[in-house]
Formats: C-alpha cells, sequence, structure tokens
C-alpha cells in the first residue's frame, strides 16, 4: 500500500525547552509579565508556521520538497496530510497507497463503501469533533516542556513503545493529548462514555484508520458482508485482527488513548489486551489504574501534574484578553502573587487553576480578588457547587436560562447543537428570551459550558462536571427527567411522528425529518430514557401514558440490517421503552383488550421481541404472567375482552427473519432476560431462524453476548449444544472463530460437546480457534 510513515532526518532547528524559574520571580507591573513571558518564550524564528486546509497547525523547518511535520530531533514524516478524529493529533502525515488514485465511478463506490462501513461501525460517533473540542480549551504555548522530555523521546524513536500518564481529574491529561508542533500521532481513540452508551465496540480504532484512508476497505469488506449476512456484529478479537492488518500497511503507527479510566472496566482491560497484541506506539492517559498496570509490563510511566509554566500562560493569555484585568495587575504589581496563589491552591489541576482564573478576572479590586482566591474551593464538587451559586446570584432571568442550559447538559444523554439547545430551552423555559447569542449564553453560565467551534455543539467544561453537578442542580429543579419527558413527548407530538401523521414511509423520510426540525433527533431517540427515569413520580407516570396512548404508528428504524421502518402501537412503545408500570393501563384502556400482536411494516414483531431485545425484563415479566389462565379469568370478570389471550402465546413466535425472543435476548448478551425466557415451561431454545442459528449460535457469536449467557442456555435440558446452521458452522465453530476463549470452555466442558465436527473448507472447532 505505498511508502506508509516516513520519518527522514533533516537540517530543521530544535524546540527549545522552556526555561522555567521560580514563579516567584516576577516583578512589579508590566515588567513582571516581561519577565514570566520571558520563561515560557519558544525559538520560532527559524520556524515556519504551516497550516493545511482542514486548519491543522504544525511548526516545520521551510523546504521545498515534501510537506512535513517536526517531530523533534530533526525527524520528519513526510506526505500528504491527513487529520484523525478523536481526542487528538495536529497533522497527520504518511505517503498514501500507489494504488489509491482511483477516479470517477470506482472511486465514488469506494469512498460510498468506507462510508457505510464506518456507520456500520460507530454512527453518529464524531471524532474529529471531540478532538476539535479540546484543541479549542488548549492555550497556545503549554505542554511544550512534554514534548522536550525524555518520556516522550525515548516514546517516540521507539527506546518505549508504551509511555502512560497517570494524574487525579482535572490536572491536564486531556489537554496534554491535544495537538502540539511536536507531536504526531496517526490514530486516537475517541471519548469512550459516548460509544458504550449508545452500544458500540469497544475498540474503536477500526473507524478512525478508515477514515484516514478509505483504500482499507478492502480489509474490512470481507467482514462486514458476513456480518451483515448473520445480522451480527464483530467481536472484538476480529476487530483486533483487522488493526493488525491496517498496520501492516504501514511503517509506523502512533496512536493515542485518553480518558483510559472513563471506560467501563470491561473496555480497560479488552484495551490493554489489544495493546499488547499490536506493534504501534501508544500513549495512554487516565487517573492512576493499578489493577491494569501489570498488563503492560514493559510501559513507561509518568505522572502528569499541571506544569507552573502553562499556568504563567494560562495566566497572561487572560491578561492580554482582558485590559481592565490587565492594568488591574500592573498598577498594584500583583501579577506574580496571583500566579504564586493559583498554583499553590490548584495543587496539580490544571482544572482548577483555569477555573480560578476565570473568578478573578471579573474582580474590580485587588481586596476582592484575594477574597475570591480565599474563598475558591479546594473540592471539586465544592468548586462546581460554587459556580453554580455564581449562577445563581444573577438576576432571576439570567440565572433560570443557565440552570436550564445544565439542565440538558447535565441530565441528558448527549451534546446538542447550539440551534438544538436554544429550542430545547423554549421548551422547558417558558420564558425563554429568544435571541441569546451564543457567547451571552456562555457568560451567565460562569464558564461551566464550553461549544465546539467545528460542529457547533454545546458540552460541559470537562466530564467531571456531569457527576458533580446532577445531585446539586436537582435542588434547583426537581424531577429533571419529568421535564425532559415533557419536552421531547411534545415536540414528537408536534412533528407529527407519534401516529406518523407526517407520512414517513422510508428512513430516508425519517432523516430528513431529522434534519428538517430541530431538536427532533434527540426526542425521538431518547423520550423512552427519560419516561423511565420519571416514573416513579405519579403525575409524571400519567403524563408518560397519556403520551404512549398517542403513538399509534410510532416510526422504528431498521437498526442496521433490517431495513424499513416498523410501526409500533402503545403496546410496542411499551416494550420497546421498557415501560413496564404502565402495562396493564395500556392494554385496558387503550387496546381495550384488542391486542394487535404484531407490529406494521418490516420486521413483523412481538411486544416480548422487542423487549427481549432491549433487555426490558419487567416487560418480559409482565408479558409472561399473561398466561391463557390468567386471561380467562380477567375476561369473565370482565377487566378484558379474549382477545387478549394472544399475548400469552408469544414466547415462541418467530419475526421475519425467524427470529424468535430468546435469539433477541441471547444476541444482546442481556443475561436476565435470557434466565426469564428460558425459565418458561414452553421455551424452545433450539429453534432456528432463516440462516439456521439457534439462540446459542447467535450468543456464541455475537460481540454482545458473555459466558454468562452462554452457561444459561447450555443449562436448558433441550439444548442440542451440536446443531449446525445452514452454513454447516456450530454454535463451537463460530465461538473459536471469532476467538471467544471463554464461550468456547463453556461449549466444550458440555457433556453433548463434539469437537471432532467438521465444516466443507473450514476446519473443526479446535482448529479454528
Amino acid at each position: 500500500m505505498g511508502q506508509g510513515v516516513s520519518f527522514q532526518g533533516r537540517d530543521a532547528p530544535e524546540l527549545r525547552p522552556l526555561l522555567l524559574t521560580d514563579h516567584r520571580a516576577a516583578n512589579s507591573g508590566s515588567g513582571g509579565e516581561q519577565s514570566l513571558r520571558a520563561q515560557c518564550r519558544h525559538t520560532t524564528s527559524d520556524v515556519a508556521r504551516v497550516e493545511d486546509g482542514d486548519g491543522a497547525v504544525a511548526n516545520c523547518p521551510t523546504v521545498e520538497s515534501n510537506p512535513a511535520v517536526l517531530i523533534s530531533g530533526g525527524a520528519c514524516v513526510t506526505g500528504t496530510p491527513v487529520i484523525v478524529g478523536g481526542n487528538v493529533t495536529n497533522a497527520n502525515i504518511y505517503n498514501g497507497p500507489v494504488h489509491f488514485t482511483m477516479g470517477g465511478s470506482k472511486d465514488e463506490r469506494l469512498n460510498e463503501l468506507s462510508g457505510e462501513i464506518r456507520d456500520w461501525l460507530a454512527p453518529n460517533v464524531n471524532f474529529h469533533a471531540i478532538q476539535q473540542l479540546n484543541y479549542e480549551k488548549w492555550t497556545d504555548g503549554t505542554l511544550s516542556w512534554f514534548t522536550e522530555s525524555e518520556d516522550y523521546l525515548t516514546w517516540k524513536d521507539g527506546t518505549h513503545r508504551i509511555l502512560w500518564g497517570t494524574g487525579i481529574p482535572g490536572a491536564g491529561k486531556t489537554i496534554l493529548a491535544i495537538p502540539q508542533e511536536a507531536l504526531c500521532c496517526f490514530c486516537v481513540l475517541p471519548i469512550f462514555r459516548t460509544i458504550e452508551r449508545q452500544g458500540y465496540p469497544r475498540i474503536p480504532l477500526v473507524k478512525q484508520f478508515l477514515e484516514t484512508d478509505p483504500s482499507l476497505v478492502d480489509l474490512i469488506e470481507p467482514l462486514y458482508s458476513l456480518q451483515k449476512e448473520r445480522k451480527t456484529r464483530p467481536t472484538q478479537e476480529e476487530l483486533v485482527d483487522l488493526l493488525r492488518q491496517f498496520e501492516s500497511r504501514f511503517d509506523a503507527v502512533f496512536s493515542v488513548i485518553d480518558g483510559l479510566d472513563e471506560a467501563l472496566v470491561d473496555t480497560q482491560f479488552d484495551l490493554i489486551k489489544a495493546i499488547g497484541t499490536l506493534r504501534g506506539r501508544f500513549a495512554l492517559t487516565s487517573r492512576p489504574l493499578k489493577r491494569l498496570e501489570s498488563g503492560l509490563p514493559t510501559t513507561r510511566f509518568y505522572s502528569v501534574t499541571a506544569n507552573n509554566s502553562d499556568i504563567i500562560l494560562l495566566i497572561l493569555q487572560k491578561v492580554e484578553r482582558n485590559p481592565g484585568f490587565r492594568s488591574l495587575l500592573e498598577q498594584h504589581s500583583y501579577l506574580g502573587e496571583l500566579v504564586r496563589r493559583i498554583s499553590d491552591k490548584s495543587k496539580g489541576m490544571f482544572l482548577h487553576a483555569a477555573l480560578q482564573v476565570e473568578v478573578v478576572q471579573h474582580c474590580l479590586s485587588i481586596a476582592a480578588m484575594e477574597l475570591a482566591l480565599d474563598s475558591f474551593p479546594a473540592d471539586l464538587r465544592d468548586m462546581y457547587s460554587q459556580a453554580l451559586q455564581r449562577i445563581c446570584d444573577q438576576e432571576k432571568q439570567n440565572a433560570d436560562l443557565a440552570k436550564h442550559v445544565l439542565l440538558w447538559l447535565v441530565f441528558g444523554l448527549e451534546a446538542l447543537s447550539f440551534p438544538d439547545l436554544q429550542y430545547a430551552l423554549s421548551l422547558t423555559l417558558p420564558d425563554y428570551p429568544t435571541g441569546v447569542d451564543k457567547e451571552g449564553l456562555l457568560s451567565i453560565c460562569c464558564e461551566l459550558v464550553t461549544v465546539e467551534a467545528e460542529t457547533d455543539r454545546v458540552r460541559l467544561v470537562h466530564f467531571t462536571a456531569r457527576d458533580a453537578l446532577a445531585s446539586i442542580l436537582d435542588e434547583h429543579i426537581p424531577n429533571p427527567h419529568g421535564l425532559l419527558f415533557k419536552a421531547a413527548a411534545q415536540r414528537l407530538v408536534d412533528c407529527g411522528i407519534v401516529d406518523n401523521s407526517a407520512g414517513v414511509k422510508t428512513y430516508s423520510d425519517l432523516s430528513n425529518a431529522f434534519k428538517h426540525y430541530p431538536l427532533l433527533k434527540y426526542c425521538y431517540d431518547h423520550w423512552g430514557y427519560h419516561a423511565r427515569e420519571c416514573m416513579a413520580n405519579p403525575v409524571l407516570r400519567d403524563a408518560v401514558f397519556d403520551f404512549v396512548r398517542q403513538c399509534k404508528a410510532f416510526p422504528e428504524d431498521g437498526l442496521h440490517f433490517f431495513p424499513g421502518l416498523t410501526f409500533l402501537s402503545p403496546l410496542h412503545n411499551v416494550a420497546r421503552h421498557g415501560l413496564h408500570h404502565i402495562l396493564d393501563e395500556v392494554l385496558v384502556k387503550c387496546a381495550g383488550g384488542t391486542v394487535t400482536l404484531r407490529t406494521h411494516g418490516g420486521r413483523n414483531l412481538t411486544p416480548l421481541m422487542l423487549a427481549s431485545e432491549h433487555g426490558h425484563v419487567g416487560v418480559i415479566d409482565a408479558l409472561l404472567r399473561c398466561t391463557r389462565s390468567s386471561m380467562l379469568r380477567s375476561t369473565l370478570s370482565g377487566e378484558c375482552r379474549p382477545g387478549r389471550h394472544l399475548l400469552s402465546v408469544q414466547l415462541n413466535l418467530r419475526d421475519r427473519w425467524g427470529m424468535s425472543a430468546l435469539m433477541f435476548a441471547s444476541r444482546k448478551g442481556h443475561q436476565d432476560a435470557v434466565r426469564r425466557l428460558l425459565a418458561h415451561k414452553d421455551a424452545q431454545v433450539n429453534l432456528t431462524d432463516s440462516s439456521g442459528m439457534t439462540a446459542l449460535m447467535h450468543a456464541a457469536a455475537s460481540y454482545s453476548s458473555e459466558e454468562d449467557v452462554v452457561q444459561l442456555l447450555l443449562a436448558h435440558k433441550d439444548t442440542q449444544v451440536n446443531l449446525a446452521d445452514n452454513q454447516g458452522w456450530t454454535a463451537l465453530m463460530l465461538a473459536s472463530h471469532t476467538g471467544k476463549e471463554g464461550i468456547v470452555r463453556c461449549l466444550l466442558a458440555h457433556k453433548d460437546s463434539r469437537a471432532d465436527l467438521t465444516k466443507q473448507s473450514w476446519a473443526n472447532g479446535i482448529d479454528a480457534a
């Protein structure tokens, strides 16, 4: 695939390290500022400033040959600049593949297939936006000391393949991973909470490789086609194998993984295991994770704390932007003392230092500044609490507006674009003042909120803010999820989604509606979550019921592998979103006892299938209690009509592709749902779908399913462990092929398991492992 990454020595100038002295050396007036600035100045006279069309900036020597990025020590990377998403990367430069010069329709088909596969891997995850957000937080000139450190240099030259920085929350770990003139990274992982919340594979690096070089699609296309045919998702092992293949096409791969501690425990272990098997160089940042460090024994560790030089630069930047602040400091010769006090109190937390600066820059006197510094809390939660108090101290209209901004960012499930946020505020705040500009909104939020320049998405200033503010904000806005549910429900009604009065027929129609109506996509995706969260309140529970009874033809998309829309009745919405508290009420008052068992549209689903697919055990329990005898008693007592007894026969029904409720639950790894379904006396565990796969095969092949689910299926008295699908694959072969060692052991331990079964053109299950 061409030459990949090329490092060549050049007669490039060495970036000089920061010349730091004691911050107390700053003296009076503007001279104090000049002294501080002199400690942090770079020598850049012999370095050309280069900016590519995508806005990536690099310092590199002026040369007449290929464009390059300075790594340090005169080493350069030559080729075409490529911007890679994630939390880092400045300009990722490599020589493109020789064969990637296709034109016309062939090129378009490759890009189209590449885009399709990227959406399949992790739709709605924008790595570039995450990178841009963190880049905007970076103070120009900070962290240059790191790229001159022995830790970085030995990682860059290959002495240490893995570099791991640990520090407390707010120490500057994410900012440390942001592009620097002397740092070049090939691919980077995103913020983990985004991908985990949406149920994507725990190793998403594949998508970022593909975004960088669409020609890699030839390596992933066979896996994509197989998974699409089987209606499954790739396993972690399959993704790691793809990464190995991707790496083989390049001379060097640099990856930076930021915020490893934010990931779920399983994700952390998966990543450490994967890093150990790959050959690229990795730089990690996290809080201290002692339980994981032994998994990478050759790693070089270093501590991440806010460097005094970075705090100096941060303060100087604020001084330059605020003439009144600058004049006050110069008049009283206070700059050096301000730096000392902020540095001492922050105790290595760059976030803490930044928020201190935000508070003091608005003070009108040195006495007020000293009082603000003295009263500024050292604890993170207290810090956020004080920020919220500053919000509350504003005039009521501004305070209410800022609190409702936080309502959407703290209790909502995703960042909103600024136009969507403005519309959201008009739904939860009746007196919302229209026409509030972005800068004004940020100002009244007292630095707790930031806006991405590239995507215009509004986010909290730091991931620690969400957890800290949730309990604090609840005191100011009772029943926050109730407010968000009502807003989402109203939007769905107004846009004609609930009864499909909008005339939506295809997913394209639905997608166009999302683009046309502000906030509609968020309301569509998350109304069910907010409904579940507010069910404990009787008044809000009634509001949920009133909304659900209007959902007579609610469009549900095809979930990647199921083409066409499915339309849900009130009963199907209850099952889909886990609203078991109102199931009986919906049956009696909405359906009147007359039950339409199947959804309309492409999938022909039953309520039990929907509940099983999404793991809603409360709904499963309620539906399985609807036996023929209970239905008969209800009919005789006048509580329902005879048609309701159809609910009792749905356990083993199958959808358009032959999938049963047990298959859905097994494939998605919903252990409690599988246990409930298997416990029913009428459960048929060996049913097969249209491709010949049983529930056990789905569990063995799925990336979502784990050993516990397989153990439950194997423990059922009727399970036939050696059945094969239409292509001759047994559960053992599927588990072996996908590298799921634990499941392989479970299958081999079963008394009836046969490892000698073979399939034409494939080795037996043991050999496939």
